[in-house]
């Protein structure tokens, strides 16, 4: 069985969770001087635990980046498809597009999902 991206979006919410891509463009992932390197795993990966700021319609939240994780689909450990989650101590954005930041972090635009209580949040990378 062979799936479509429009086949998995149309899924349902299972389906989002698992489809979502980032909203950098290729101009800004290209600010460090390689191709979507503001996208890669093993710069997320190198900062688990750390703490970063995020921000979401003009409000900053502090969060933690929690964990670095296979999507569905991806070969174990791929540095152009994976997931990052963040968690929070207190409620933060819905979802959306967000920015997280940190000192020595270059600021990098996602678009993830909040999970209910909005003190989790992941968004997921996709660049094929």
């Amino acid at each position: 069985m062979v799936l479509s991206r429009r086949s998995i979006v149309l899924g349902g919410p299972v389906a989002v969770a698992t489809t979502l891509v980032p909203t950098h463009t290729a101009s800004a992932a290209t600010s460090t001087g390689t191709s979507g390197s503001l996208l890669s795993r093993s710069r997320f990966a190198s900062r688990v635990g750390a703490s970063f700021t995020l921000t979401a319609g003009g409000t900053r939240w502090s969060v933690t980046l929690s964990r670095v994780t296979d999507v569905l689909g991806a070969p174990p450990g791929d540095d152009r498809r994976f997931a990052v989650t963040f968690t929070s101590p207190s409620a933060g954005p819905s979802s959306g597009t967000w920015t997280v930041s940190r000192p020595g972090f270059t600021a990098t635009t996602l678009f993830g999902v909040a999970a209910p209580d909005r003190r989790s949040f992941t968004a997921v990378v996709n660049r094929i």
